[in-house]
């Protein structure tokens, strides 16, 4: 399917003000940000003028009630689905963690795109709002399906979540830049990473405690229990919506774009967009791969707990705790790039992930060794992330900011849908999950060093971002 004509990219043209030469056309404009002087350290000097630093704050917070409520129930699911796959319960599904991890990731190929149309075409906030409120409804809908102790039902549940959670992503991310200043936009896309990452430490940590708790009662009373638990996501989610109240009416970026409900029109306009974008679409990949691999890594994770004979709530809370350390990393990496992104940033996180995955497969296969080799490679990689995130937001400009996090979202979760068919592929050629390892460090160490290479030769060894505004 085509594009319209009036919905095209913009062509590719050097920035008013670039240095001549050959790396003078790969910079883009920082005049107007550097005339404006310095930004200060305090939430206020990181917003656009006239904006209340009180909306970033309710989006930080709206985005940790948002993944803490994602984890909790989708780890209680991959958690439920290794259970009954060693108890022989899987009885319509042969790997229980790839379908859980199917049921959740093909909402995101199918309307990730067309969200970030929609972002584009509409105010980010109602967005925001409508997404959380459909959360509600979700989570009520989780309940039922614990109470009624149906898979299939549960199955169709976490379907109805990604698909929330597709929607959402592109107005959150896109809301993010048109609230905060170019030059701080990597700043605050650190700040907002480590939001999510404490909330994913909590939501993992927790939910291993709580599966725990419910299966205490054995297999008759543990869906009543996670059927309460369904309550309390309906709460949180009900939380979210109201902080998210706080939000600043933001204008709609593009009001005149058309909606296309075939998920293949948006999706190759947003490849459209990331061709015609110097250094995007290396940034878009990079930034999937990411998510392919630490996708295969959580299904690893859950399955050498069984094999080291550990229980799933400490065994679940060590692999939250890497959270905390990759939220170190994504702040380092935002403040390192404040005005500019120094590529050697994210090639240096890539590499480091991946010797510490490396170290994993080699080493010795006892807890605290594994542990250790992975709160190392965790700093890595938010130094790998922040850095390619924060050039899929500004390297387009702002009416095009949506549709470019909604053709990157999508991308990623291909990559986590691919890290499934990989899970199943693995087993069948019998590898163990600390065989994985060798799979995840090789992969990232090659694949850091393409798109390292590929954003070299699109923007030069220091990427400099410009100011761009809404029409």
């Amino acid at each position: 399917m085509g594009v319209a004509s009036g919905d095209r990219p913009p062509p590719r043209r050097q920035p008013r003000g670039a240095a001549a030469g050959p790396e003078g056309h790969r910079r883009l404009d920082w005049a107007r940000q550097r005339a404006a002087g310095r930004a200060g350290s305090g939430p206020a000097e990181l917003m656009k003028p006239g904006l209340s630093p009180r909306g970033f704050w309710a989006l930080m917070v709206t985005q940790a009630l948002t993944v803490l409520n994602d984890n909790l129930f989708k780890q209680i699911m991959l958690l439920l689905a290794v259970n009954l796959q060693f108890s022989g319960r899987a009885d319509f599904c042969e790997d229980m963690q790839a379908c859980v991890g199917f049921a959740f990731a093909i909402p995101f190929l199918l309307f990730a795109a067309i969200a970030g149309d929609l972002a584009d075409a509409r105010s980010k906030r109602q967005l925001v709002l409508a997404c959380k409120l459909a959360e509600v409804g979700v989570m009520l809908g989780a309940a039922a399906a614990f109470l009624t102790g149906s898979l299939p039902l549960l199955i169709v549940v976490l379907f109805l979540m990604g698909m929330q959670s597709a929607f959402l992503g592109p107005a959150k991310y896109g809301a993010l830049v048109e609230m905060l200043e170019a030059r701080e936009l990597a700043r605050g896309n650190g700040v907002m990473q480590a939001f999510l990452l404490f909330a994913l430490l909590f939501g993992m940590g927790a939910a291993g405690k709580l599966y725990d708790w419910a299966e205490a009662l054995g297999p008759d009373q543990q869906f009543a229990r996670l059927g309460e638990l369904g309550l309390v996501f309906a709460l949180i989610a009900a939380a979210g919506a109201f902080v998210a109240r706080g939000l600043p009416r933001l204008p709609a970026a593009r009001p005149g774009r058309a909606l296309r409900f075939n998920p293949v029109a948006p999706t190759l306009a947003g490849l459209q967009l990331a061709r015609a974008t110097r250094g995007m679409l290396p940034a878009v990949l990079g930034h999937a791969l990411y998510w392919l691999l630490g996708a295969i890594l959580v299904f690893a994770w859950n399955e050498m707990g069984k094999l080291l004979g550990i229980e799933e709530g400490p065994w679940t809370q060590r692999l939250a705790t890497l959270s905390i350390s990759t939220a170190v990393g994504c702040v380092v990496a935002g403040r390192l790039s404040k005005r500019s992104i120094a590529l050697r940033i994210p090639l240096l996180g890539g590499l480091g992930l991946a010797a510490a995955f490396l170290l994993v497969a080699a080493g010795p296969r006892t807890p605290g060794t594994i542990w250790a080799s992975l709160v190392v490679g965790s700093f890595f990689a938010g130094l790998y992330l922040i850095p390619l995130r924060t050039l899929v937001q500004r390297l387009p400009s702002t009416q095009h900011t949506g549709r470019a996090i909604g053709f990157s979202q999508f991308c990623d979760w291909v990559g986590i849908v691919c890290a499934s068919f990989a899970q199943t592929l693995m087993k069948l050629a019998g590898l163990s999950a600390f065989d994985a390892f060798w799979v995840l460090g090789i992969a990232l160490g090659l694949g850091t060093l393409g798109v390292y290479g590929a954003l070299r030769r699109a923007l030069g060894p220091v990427a400099t971002l410009r100011e761009v505004r809404a029409p």
